[in-house]
């Protein structure tokens, strides 16, 4: 089962991913179809195209089964990652990522359904909610310092090839796949920085506008000298992270990491 789900859900997260990876792509290259958005923007996107509530609905059942499947990896430890504090730390990512995939999945479904929501604004309605709170700045700030503490270990990850770690990949193309592995993986940690930096300006400046999501950094990235380039190359990394999602899904082998330990 745990292997359904992994596929399933790796399947239908990973072509969220790309989705995003290929919109802003062709933002980089002046394409009039392109568009800076996030995961819930290429889901309303999804309901656009012809049959799309079918298609929206498939997506969500395998977000459905992606969240599923991380919170089983989180509770269940089926890798053998352990108690030790980073396999704790690990564990709890796997929860997070799958509540946080559940949500996605839910919004989905909301969609299909005609509860539709405009493009960004949650972030700023929730930090403008949270400065009204006594030390609210203070947990934007804390918030702020997790996410990117969060971006600068995806770059520890992508370096040490700690995400290696219960993958069996195949000999043929091994270095190419770990490269585009690595790739996805900074290209994701340099996201994070950027948003975690975003709640960091808003809790010290106490203004709920300076906080962005996934959209504000892509037009953060684009802003900058040779942004289109910066805007492509993380694009395109958006898409290797999205590759790497499939061979995590579609490789992992159960309980390496207990046997690499032994």
């Amino acid at each position: 089962m745990m292997k359904s789900l992994a596929r399933i859900g790796s399947l239908a997260r990973s072509m969220v991913y790309f989705v995003v990876g290929v919109l802003a792509l062709l933002v980089a290259f002046g394409n009039r179809y392109g568009a800076t958005t996030d995961e819930q923007g290429v889901l309303r996107r999804v309901l656009e195209q012809e049959n799309g509530d079918v298609l929206l609905f498939v997506l969500a059942l395998g977000l459905f089964c992606y969240a599923i499947w991380r919170i089983l990896q989180c509770f269940y430890d089926q890798d053998g990652f352990g108690k030790s504090f980073p396999a704790l730390s690990l564990r709890c990512g796997f929860l997070f990522s799958g509540v946080a995939h559940a949500i996605l999945g839910g919004y989905a479904l909301a969609l299909i359904y005609g509860l539709r929501k405009q493009e960004g604004g949650n972030e700023k309605m929730m930090a403008h909610w949270m400065l009204l709170q006594p030390l609210g700045r203070f947990v934007l700030i804390g918030i702020g310092i997790g996410v990117v503490i969060t971006g600068f270990g995806q770059f520890v990850r992508a370096f040490r090839g700690t995400f290696l770690l219960g993958l069996r990949l195949p000999k043929r193309g091994y270095h190419l796949l770990v490269n585009v592995c690595r790739f996805g993986i900074v290209a994701r940690g340099i996201v994070f920085v950027i948003i975690g930096v975003f709640f960091l300006n808003a809790g010290w400046k106490e203004r709920s506008r300076e906080i962005g999501g996934l959209h504000k950094a892509w037009e953060t990235l684009r802003m900058q000298p040779y942004g289109n380039y910066l805007l492509g190359i993380v694009a395109v990394g958006f898409m290797a992270f999205a590759i790497f999602g499939l061979i995590e899904g579609f490789y992992r082998s159960a309980h390496r990491a207990r046997k690499t330990k032994a």
